[in-house]
């Protein structure tokens, strides 16, 4: 009887196994047949799973990229018949980013869905904090990060624990090195209006906090530019021109885009809107999730993860 039971499990797992898919379709441009057995041939449909016995026509002109649980790029440019086992022949792309992180999600969406945001946030908080250029060996400052460019109105200053007793000086100061804040704050975040408290409402400043019984903390300033609104926008067109960034993945590859190049508040619009025209995409909207709280915006992650009405 328990061989049999083994058996049975066995059985099960290969049929489960079965039915996973090999490949994500990520970008389509031009026409493009998806064929199954026993089946008359459909167009392909992005964000749909491609499966192992499934076969793909691509036509004259046409381009399609597919996406593995690796987070691999596959794409296919020459016209005609491509079977599932083929499409790994292909040279594959390796995608940094924000694109990456959609795509790990996408993945674990259809095999490991998260609906607890305490436990997606503890499973994923490593990965969250990777390759962000924040500040000294302490590392206690979490915004602004280190070259930060901005034209919001106000700031949101943050960094992590340092006093025992919750006694904190933040200091900010000018390119002179004169110190232009320098503000008591009970607390280890402090939002800031821009004209009101650095007396401009552009120009480049560096921060600092300093707290009282304090361990490790970082004694290099952090630096972080304000601009103007109009300069932002001449900013982020030079930044996407020359191509279409009007499809997510397109839209992706801005954000994308815009953070590296420490534009994070303009980076933040362009996520928030692109969550708000996707209805109903839970990768999509966990990889906004992760971005806020890579920033330290733990309050507002959690605020758009109950936004968006992810099962529990």
């Amino acid at each position: 009887m328990k061989n049999v039971i083994t058996l049975l499990l066995l059985a099960i797992s290969s049929y489960c196994n079965a039915q996973l898919p090999d490949y994500y379709i990520f970008l389509i441009k031009g026409e493009a047949n998806l064929i199954k057995p026993a089946a008359k041939p459909i167009p392909v449909k992005p964000n749909s799973f491609i499966y192992t016995s499934d076969v793909i026509e691509v036509k004259k002109g046409a381009e399609i990229t597919l996406a593995d649980k690796s987070q691999q790029f596959f794409v296919l440019r020459s016209p005609g018949i491509y079977k599932t086992k083929d499409v790994a022949k292909t040279k594959p792309d390796h995608i940094p980013g924000v694109t990456q992180t959609y795509l790990k999600l996408v993945w674990n969406e259809l095999l490991n869905p998260n609906h607890d945001f305490t436990k997606f946030t503890n499973d994923n908080i490593a990965g969250v904090y990777g390759g962000v250029s924040r500040s000294d060996e302490c590392n206690n400052l979490i915004f602004p990060i280190q070259g930060l460019i901005s034209s919001s109105d106000s700031l949101h200053f943050k960094w992590h624990q340092t006093s025992p007793i919750s006694k904190y000086v933040l200091i900010i100061y000018d390119t002179e090195r004169k110190e232009v804040v320098n503000m008591p704050v009970k607390d280890t975040q402090q939002t800031l209006l821009i004209k009101e408290a650095l007396h401009t409402v552009t120009g480049n400043f560096y921060w600092l906090v300093k707290g009282e019984n304090a361990g490790c903390e970082d004694e290099v300033p952090v630096y972080f530019e304000i601009i103007t609104p109009e300069t932002e926008q001449k900013m982020i067109s030079s930044l996407l021109q020359g191509k279409d960034y009007n499809d997510l993945p397109g839209r992706l590859q801005a954000i994308n885009k815009l953070e590296k190049n420490a534009m994070i508040p303009a980076a933040g619009g362009y996520y928030s809107k692109l969550i708000n025209d996707n209805p109903g995409n839970g990768a999509l909207l966990k990889s906004y999730v992760l971005f806020l709280l890579k920033y330290g915006f733990d309050k507002e992650a959690y605020a758009v993860w109950q936004k968006g009405d992810i099962k529990k």
